[in-house]
């Protein structure tokens, strides 16, 4: 038999947890909730209201952010031998029911790595402010160049399922510990070249309020996803193998960049002087534009075909 953990990292929801904790269905083994220093002592009010035989509750000295509890919960999901471990968050927001069609694509081995997505259709996402529907959308396209996962969406998504054996392949120690954790750990499944796959569910809204600051993500997520696109590139292209991507992508920069500035700058002088520029200035940089555009898409499209495909531990969970 396939055994399953949750983890579900607690902070501020008390008045949440104990209902999300009881509608985890019996197909799961463990539930594992990390109380991270929460104020309003979450695991303590919980520990007070449920006598389920699964429940195995962990306090954090300090509180190191959602990351960092889950962290704390997959450290102990790993330690206690659980085939697939699965995060849920514990405000009410995602459903217990879906953690079947979150474990199933994994069992069947056909992923390695699977998360929930709100955004499969106009009425899965129902009742999501509208900020917050664009900021993920806007997200969703930069988590796209940062993990090379182009059929990929909602990479905020924190309802997430993944083997054990490609947990464990993870650097997840090194994954951020506040509220980028999601997209940093798909970023991490990327260099392993884990095969993800998204779920659809539905978005749940209540009276909960999100601790993630939308002005915040807006300032720090871009220029993290930013960074990880730099990264996954020069690993992917540079250091573990070379592909015509390799040459694609500087060759495609470097014309283009030269195409624009040389046609500005002539374009510039020839203002200054009153006069048109000349047609071979004029040939040379839009030449040089549309090669440069045509290898920046080649390198594109060749990133997009090689998102993963085959599982890396395909069918190991099927008795």
């Amino acid at each position: 038999m396939v055994s399953i953990a949750v983890i579900i990292p607690a902070y501020r929801v008390s008045k949440q947890l104990p209902e999300v904790v009881a509608a985890i269905p019996d197909l799961i083994d463990r539930i594992v909730v990390v109380d991270d220093c929460c104020p309003e002592n979450s695991g303590q009010i919980l520990e007070s209201m449920s006598d389920d035989s699964r429940l195995k509750i962990v306090r954090n000295d300090e509180n190191l952010g959602v990351g960092g509890a889950v962290k704390v919960g997959f450290k102990i999901a790993l330690a206690e031998g659980h085939d697939i471990i699965v995060k849920l968050d514990g405000d009410g927001q995602m459903d217990p029911h879906d953690v079947s069609k979150l474990t199933g694509p994994i069992v069947l081995g056909e992923a390695d790595y699977v998360k929930a997505n709100r955004f499969f259709s106009a009425s899965s996402f129902k009742g999501m402010p509208t900020h917050r529907l664009l900021g993920n959308a806007g997200l969703s396209f930069l988590s796209k160049f940062a993990t090379g996962y182009w059929s990929v969406s909602d990479p905020t998504n924190g309802y997430i399922a993944v083997s054990s054996r490609s947990l464990a392949l993870l650097d997840f120690e090194r994954v951020h510990n506040r509220y980028f954790f999601e997209c940093d750990l798909l970023y991490r499944a990327s260099l392993e070249q884990l095969v993800v796959q998204d779920i659809p569910i539905k978005a749940i809204y209540g009276s909960e309020k999100s601790s993630l600051s939308a002005v915040k993500a807006l300032i720090t997520f871009p220029w993290l996803l930013a960074r990880n696109t730099v990264k996954r590139i020069l690993y992917r292209y540079y250091v573990r193998e070379w592909t015509a991507g390799s040459l694609e992508l500087p060759a495609g920069l470097i014309l283009f960049l030269w195409g624009s500035i040389f046609g500005l700058g002539q374009y510039l002088i020839a203002a200054e002087s009153s006069r048109a520029i000349t047609a071979g200035q004029a040939t040379f940089s839009a030449l040089a534009l549309i090669l440069g555009l045509q290898l920046l898409l080649a390198f594109l499209s060749g990133d997009m075909s090689a998102e993963p495909k085959t599982t890396r531990f395909k069918g190991d969970l099927i008795d």
